[in-house]
């Protein structure tokens, strides 16, 4: 939602974007509007698509470099040279699966890293504040988020 849509205007002030979205300044979402807005604007998160090891692994298979060094294993059988067969689908395999493997634990770092990375957000939610996933977020509050310069945490006010 751009920032526009919520206010009426290029730079809405903060009274604009709490009518517009009808949150109380002193106590905040309570846990009904909460259920709302995640229902309808859905958690703040994007989705993670995973997919599965042997479609990684055989995308190292498919791609014009590849098809090239294929297409060289292919003439070598034609031909019945197996010694260049066996050594173009040698390489070709080494290849495929030193890739897989660096791809594999670079997502594993990339994984530990996300999960080391707790996101919370401090929130006025029923009138008390608390700290939260950054999960239950709606999108429909983040334009309302403002920096504290004491802590340099983000906390969303509304």
């Amino acid at each position: 939602m751009a920032v526009s849509d919520v206010g009426g205007s290029a730079n809405p002030t903060v009274a604009e974007i709490l009518i517009k979205l009808g949150t109380d300044p002193k106590t905040g979402l309570n846990p009904g509007q909460l259920q709302e807005r995640l229902s309808k604007y859905g958690p703040n998160a994007l989705p993670e698509e995973k997919k599965s090891a042997l479609s990684a692994f055989l995308a190292y298979f498919w791609g014009p470099i590849p098809w090239m060094i294929e297409a060289a294993a292919l003439m070598a059988l034609v031909v019945g040279d197996l010694g260049d067969l066996t050594i173009i689908t040698s390489l070709l395999l080494f290849n495929a699966l030193l890739g897989f493997w660096e791809e594999h634990e670079a997502s594993n770092a990339l994984d530990a890293l996300k999960n080391s990375l707790a996101l919370r957000a401090r929130v006025l939610r029923s009138g008390k504040w608390e700290q939260v996933d950054a999960r239950t977020l709606s999108l429909s509050i983040m334009p309302a988020c403002r920096l504290n310069r004491s802590n340099g945490n983000w906390t969303v006010c509304w």
